[in-house]
């Protein structure tokens, strides 16, 4: 959150039925069990891909630009931030909405609500008419999304770079900046890209956090190039006539992922309690997945690991499905890793490329899709049955 702070600054903080069930009268006939339709199965197949693409989304280095709306002016400096910013801070946010009042006053100039990735700035705010204090301020809303990477699930680990550095302490480049660690980092990160030196010459150890922090890992160095730019720019833009959307699905995917560590950690302890050691070591898989996609913003190559624990949990469940042995299922779960990884990690990443030198940016979206929808169930799936077959 950003706040303009005036000469003489003033707070402005902020009934029941029961039913005997009727018994089948002793000359009806029972019903055969009837095995699932076509569109049931389809279905299921269909919610499960889905769940794969989320999961996908979650693993890859994030190259999805944010939603920008407001006036084609206020769009134009917001996309200057965007592309003066390293681009691994550019996407972070999920969306950036310049609104024409705000609720909460004119002293407010932005909010950043990092649990969905959701900015908004306020236009008519304290100075706001200025195009420097205008960038300024999604600078420094940006620089909440930079310091809460991982969305919700930095608020509750509390992994964000203000709670484990130097924030929060002397000096600071403004007096907003005294207000806490988080404002203490969105301040610096503000005066860092906005003005080079002068968060030097105030705290060095601040600016060598910042330093550090603007440099890529190996990983999101992959996605730092024109085809993934051009087709994350086009998927955010998608979105301007409803940005809520956009934010909802990142609600909606952090759930999810969060779902996949709290359903994998009860099935895990199940498992031990009743001594099912194949529903142990599936539970685990799967939590390890969902915490590792959580965390993947922060550590990005958690989300390698992931997608190989994903696809090791298939392949066991497959190897379970049809009785198979204990070294058997050790085969089909390795190979399922190895299958899950190639194809939920590095085929999204591949036909993002592949399509975008075909078609552009429509066309990398489209190899974005293809590859989450399938490339981690294809993957795993082939590999674990290679596995099988061969053990035989």
């Amino acid at each position: 959150m950003r706040v303009a702070v005036s000469p003489n600054p003033t707070p402005n903080r902020l009934p029941n039925s029961r039913l005997t069930p009727k018994s089948p009268a002793p000359d009806q006939p029972q019903q055969p069990h009837q095995n699932p339709g076509l569109l049931s199965l389809a279905g299921g197949f269909s919610a499960d891909r889905l769940l794969d693409l989320s999961y996908a989304t979650s693993a890859v280095p994030k190259f999805i630009y944010p939603t920008v709306t407001g006036t084609p002016e206020q769009q134009a400096m917001t996309w200057e931030v965007l592309n003066n910013l390293p681009m691994h801070h550019a996407v972070r946010p999920v969306s950036i909405e310049a609104q024409p009042s705000f609720s909460q006053g004119p002293n407010y100039l932005g909010l950043n609500r990092v649990a969905i990735g959701r900015i908004t700035v306020n236009s008519s705010g304290y100075d706001m008419e200025l195009p420097s204090q205008f960038k300024e301020t999604v600078t420094h809303e940006v620089g909440h999304s930079v310091d809460y990477k991982a969305g919700m699930f930095s608020l509750v680990s509390r992994q964000n770079e203000s709670t484990h550095s130097s924030f929060g302490k002397p000096g600071y480049v403004s007096g907003y900046a005294e207000t806490s660690p988080s404002e203490d980092f969105a301040e610096s990160y503000k005066v860092h890209h906005t003005h080079r030196g002068v968060l030097e010459a105030v705290n060095e150890k601040k600016a060598a956090v910042l330093d550090k922090t603007d440099q890529a890992s190996w990983l999101e160095r992959i996605v730092d190039k024109p085809a993934y730019r051009e087709t994350g720019k086009f998927i955010g833009r998608q979105f301007e006539s409803l940005p809520i959307l956009r934010s909802g699905l990142e609600l909606a995917r952090q759930v999810t992922v969060a779902n996949l560590a709290l359903v994998g950690g009860t099935e895990a302890i199940q498992g031990v309690v009743k001594g099912d050691w194949d529903r142990a070591a599936s539970g685990l898989l799967s939590a390890g997945a969902g915490a590792g996609l959580a965390m993947a913003p922060h550590a990005p190559w958690l989300g390698v690991a992931a997608t190989a624990a994903l696809g090791g949990n298939r392949g066991l469940k497959m190897a379970q499905d049809q009785g198979a042995s204990a070294a058997q299922k050790t085969a089909a779960t390795l190979a399922g890793a190895v299958g899950g990884t190639v194809g939920g990690f590095v085929a999204p990443l591949a036909l993002v490329q592949a399509g975008y030198s075909v078609a552009g940016p429509i066309g990398g979206t489209v190899g974005m899709v293809v590859g989450g929808l399938l490339g981690s169930y294809a993957g795993s799936t082939l590999a674990a049955k290679a596995a099988l077959a061969i053990t035989q």
